[in-house]
Formats: structure tokens, sequence, C-alpha cells
């Protein structure tokens, strides 16, 4: 898995949506509140700006979905991947020349 997004959906508490939404920043790449698109004006975007959340808004009457804010990538969560990546290519080398080693 390379990326994993989280979406916290919700008609119009967006004060809880946020709160819940931090909950997965830890473990996510990126995060998203998502709310009905007629609440927007009720939300107070600088929890959105301090924490690093994505704010997606959905229209119930035509079904459109905007994505008006982005995340960044969870800068922890990268490192955390280049290493395992780099500590999973050393563990397949040496394994590999441990094979290779024994067959001759």
């Amino acid at each position: 898995v390379k990326q994993l997004v989280a979406i916290e959906a919700k008609l119009k508490d967006w004060k809880q949506g946020i709160l819940q939404a931090r909950r997965y920043k830890s473990f996510t790449s990126e995060c998203y509140l998502a709310i009905l698109s007629k609440y927007e004006r009720n939300i107070d975007k600088t929890y959105l700006d301090k924490f690093d959340i994505g704010l997606i808004l959905f229209n119930n009457n035509s079904g459109d979905i905007l994505i008006k804010r982005r995340p960044h990538k969870n800068a922890v969560l990268k490192l955390y991947e280049d290493i395992t990546e780099t500590f999973a290519k050393e563990l397949f080398l040496n394994q590999t020349l441990g094979v290779l080693a024994r067959t001759y």
C-alpha cells in the first residue's frame, strides 16, 4: 500500500468531523473532512489549516462533489514508508545473496 486516505463524512457537525479526522492523521497519507456544501459557511477553516485536513463538499441537490482543500502529505508517514521500503529492499538483497552463496 503506497497511500492511505481517510475521509470523515459528516452531514453538518464539522467540529466532530475535525476531531475524528485528527485521529486519522497519524496513520494516513491524507485526511479529509467531507460535509454537505450548504454547511461550508459554518466551518472555521483555521482548524483545517492548523491540523492540515482537507475539505470535500457534497451538494445533495446536484450530486456534485468538490475537493475544496487538499492537505499536504503526511511527512512522518512518508519517512516511515521510505525507511520500510529501504529495509525491504536490503532484506531481499541479503536473502538473494545468501541463496546465491549457498548454491556455489
